[in-house]
């Protein structure tokens, strides 16, 4: 844009200098000239800029709503982590004595209704896979504990504890890492925008 502003601006110059105005009929036509030229100018740039500022909005706009989706994602895988983390804590071996590792229904179905609540929203092809893949999560925490009951852990056994970490853990720590990472390029591409 600003190549073909020069551009216009050289060749007036350039027809000023070849053909100066002779006299006060021929300066008028000259003014009139640039007058127009600087009008067709401000003409097709107007409309460029006001196109691009409207770009940017929708831009902001867009990224902006996606950091807030990402964020509320965020938060409940988040805490489905935390709440898988601390089944994988309370199932861990004991040294002597048997213990029971607890099942939490009351919270599991907390854990549920918040995944439903962004099932709601549009929140995305990616967000719809996470929260997909949180609720199966959840689905086989149930398996892994029949009957909503706590599990008997025998001295020095760990069985229940590895397989929280080899069924669910990496399922869950994907979601949370793949959300976070969204987080950040969401927040990148605000700053940028914001910059500009």
């Amino acid at each position: 844009m600003l190549f073909g502003a020069g551009l216009l601006g050289g060749v007036v110059v350039g027809w000023f200098v070849r053909f100066p105005p002779s006299d006060s009929a021929s300066a008028a036509s000259w003014v009139q000239a640039i007058g127009a030229a600087v009008g067709i100018g401000v003409a097709i740039y107007i409309p460029f800029r006001q196109r691009r500022e409207d770009q940017c909005l929708r831009q902001l706009e867009y990224w902006s709503r996606r950091a807030e989706i990402e964020y509320r994602i965020g938060i409940v895988t988040d805490d489905v982590m935390a709440y898988v983390d601390r089944l994988i804590d309370e199932a861990g071996p004991v040294n002597t004595g048997i213990k029971l590792a607890a099942y939490y229904p009351t919270l599991h179905q907390q854990h549920l209704d918040r995944i439903a609540a962004l099932e709601v929203h549009d929140i995305g092809i990616s967000g719809h896979d996470r929260v997909k893949a949180m609720r199966e999560v959840l689905t086989d925490l149930r398996t892994i504990y029949p009957l909503h009951m706590p599990i008997q852990i025998d001295p020095n056994n760990s069985d229940l504890q590895r397989r929280l970490e080899v069924e669910i853990t990496p399922r869950a720590r994907a979601c949370a890492e793949a959300t976070q990472n969204n987080i950040q390029q969401a927040r990148a591409k605000l700053d940028v925008l914001e910059q500009q």
